[in-house]
């Protein structure tokens, strides 16, 4: 860095007025080396050595700024603090807001880990069915989705679990096996009773099996934080 008694120095100044001229015409303008050549009457290896020398000094100062710098090192410090092996943060470049974006985000990272022949457990709620809109078709006959929670008996029935499922195995055009039974029993032997089942027992086998786990967590609405758990034998 160049000291301010430097500038003192007519000889001193003019240089730096020198660096800073070749460097707006190399950084600013996007003139390349040869063209800055002849523009200002240097050779061109002098002219490298002009750049490469404001660069030292600290008249140039190259800080790289885009958005997925910063949420790289946010999902760094996700995955430090919690010892998980992939995080993906969404981030908003327009005004899309929350319930878009972290769907999307979701279900990116979810095409990026199934496989041909995965076996895929689901959860239950409005973030998981737009994530399952969120994801292109695929030709997965071989994958098998099966439910991982009891149905809510919701009054919208396009967030409940079984529609969940079946909106899961369309996208992938693969099977699918259902959880006929509610979510909460009102008893423990009401619920031992139905796990015992042959449908369903098969079914809970399936999920305990499952290469892939998907979870919503907390909202997605704008101004609340949420986002998703996708929990894989390769990726946890």
């Amino acid at each position: 860095m160049f000291k301010d008694s430097a500038l003192s120095s007519m000889q001193t100044r003019q240089h730096i007025e020198k660096l800073i001229r070749v460097s707006q015409m190399y950084y600013d303008e996007g003139l390349n080396q040869s063209q800055i050549a002849g523009e200002v009457g240097y050779s061109r290896s002098s002219v490298s050595r002009m750049l490469t020398e404001a660069r030292e000094t600290g008249i140039v100062q190259i800080t790289i700024g885009h958005p997925l710098q910063r949420l790289q090192s946010l999902e760094e410090n996700l995955r430090n603090k919690y010892g998980l092996k992939t995080v993906r943060v969404a981030y908003s470049y327009d005004d899309s807001i929350a319930s878009t974006l972290v769907p999307q985000c979701a279900a990116q990272l979810l095409v990026e880990n199934l496989k041909p022949d995965s076996l895929i457990v689901t959860s239950t709620g409005t973030p998981m069915a737009a994530t399952i809109r969120a994801l292109p078709p695929l030709d997965y006959p071989r994958a098998h989705v099966t439910q991982m929670l009891g149905s809510l008996s919701s009054a919208n029935s396009l967030t409940d679990s079984p529609e969940i499922c079946r909106m899961m195995a369309e996208r992938l055009g693969c099977a699918y096996s259902l959880l006929p039974a509610p979510l909460i029993m009102g008893s423990a032997e009401v619920a031992q009773a139905v796990r015992s089942e042959k449908l369903i027992a098969m079914t809970l086998a399936l999920g305990n099996r499952a290469d892939i786990a998907i979870v919503g967590v907390g909202a997605i609405r704008q101004g609340i934080p949420g986002g998703f758990s996708i929990r894989s034998k390769t990726l946890q």
